[in-house]
């Protein structure tokens, strides 16, 4: 309402919301977000130890960047703190500017790689110990053994650098940023990236069933606004076997959220950035669906490829909700009293 108590366009645009979702008051209720593959480790501790050294900046731009590139690459991450590392659901988890790794995280951690899972670490990565002391090896608690690499020295890099990666067969230039960790590799470790002076820059190491990279360089700060650094993250999530819930194509800035809800029931939720309309095509090819509603009236075509595919057309700084169900399958009364 505006101050004469009249009724705006947001009245009706609210109203319009609202009479959805109690139409469809259950599928709403008891829909819950598709898990992710991808973790980042937060620690508390490790927080309070980069403020304590006026490095805090570097923790949250680490994490910003980190974030970025993963949902540029529709693999939005969940954020995990090492206390619940015994129950990590994630394939890959990333450990952005986590200096301060304690024995009892890297025992999980170490864990977690040997049954299977991908983590990935950066310049200083466990440098210092539950005290904030040096872990006479860095990385410290066992995780060299881990990621294959130990810290020989770390310089200070004022000056543009680059480091050169392949992967997913793909090679790429990207910069380095702040500084450049000189490493020595493990023997049967993998170096597929390199600094301009041939030094290794980043390594893979086999670890039990699973594997860690490790960057000598905060790749995961430098990722903040920077399109080749969010196509690097691309590669790499690839590269470990992770593929993103929705994938899109098409035009604009799209940005996906699936939701499971009863029964076979689905919600995938669509929202344009953009300052024009997107024309897109979203693939979720897990969901194999004979139906597809869009729940504001918004056209939409629904296509057999592998799993479900749809076309449509969402407005400029708009979304589509898109309710997806098989046909034949034991209606839910959207209509019931709750």
């Amino acid at each position: 309402m505006d101050l004469h108590g009249k009724r705006t366009g947001r009245y009706d645009a609210a109203a319009c919301v609202n009479a959805v979702v109690r139409e469809h008051e259950p599928l709403f209720a008891e829909a819950e977000p598709v898990r992710s593959q991808v973790g980042l480790l937060f620690g508390h501790d490790n927080a309070m130890l980069t403020a304590g050294l006026a490095a805090d900046d570097f923790n949250g731009q680490a994490l910003s960047g980190l974030y970025e590139a993963l949902w540029a690459a529709h693999c939005p991450p969940e954020m995990i703190s090492p206390e619940y590392l015994d129950r990590i659901p994630y394939r890959i988890l990333f450990l952005p500017y986590a200096m301060l790794i304690t024995a009892a995280t890297a025992r999980r951690l170490m864990s977690y790689v040997e049954s299977g899972g991908t983590v990935v670490g950066f310049a200083k990565c466990a440098m210092l110990d539950h005290r904030g002391w040096y872990w006479n090896t860095r990385p410290g608690a066992g995780l060299d053994e881990v990621f294959g690499v130990r810290e020989r020295s770390i310089e200070y890099r004022p000056d543009p650098f680059v480091l050169s990666l392949t992967l997913s067969g793909m090679t790429i230039e990207v910069s380095g940023y702040h500084h450049q960790q000189l490493l020595d590799v493990t023997p049967g470790a993998e170096i597929f990236g390199t600094f301009s002076d041939g030094s290794p820059a980043a390594v893979r190491h086999r670890f039990g069933r699973g594997q860690a990279l490790y960057f000598a360089t905060h790749l995961d700060i430098a990722a903040f606004g920077s399109p080749p650094h969010h196509q690097m993250f691309n590669l790499l999530l690839k590269d470990a076997g992770v593929e993103p819930a929705v994938v899109i194509q098409g035009d604009g800035c799209v940005d996906p959220h699936l939701l499971a809800g009863p029964g076979n029931e689905h919600l995938l939720i669509l929202t344009n950035e953009s300052a024009a309309p997107a024309g897109i095509t979203a693939g979720v090819p897990s969901i194999d669906a004979s139906a597809v509603e869009e729940l504001f009236g918004l056209p939409v075509q629904l296509r057999r490829a592998g799993g479900l595919v749809v076309e449509l057309r969402v407005p400029a700084h708009d979304a589509a909700a898109l309710w997806i169900r098989q046909v034949g399958q034991s209606p839910i009364d959207h209509h019931a009293a709750p």
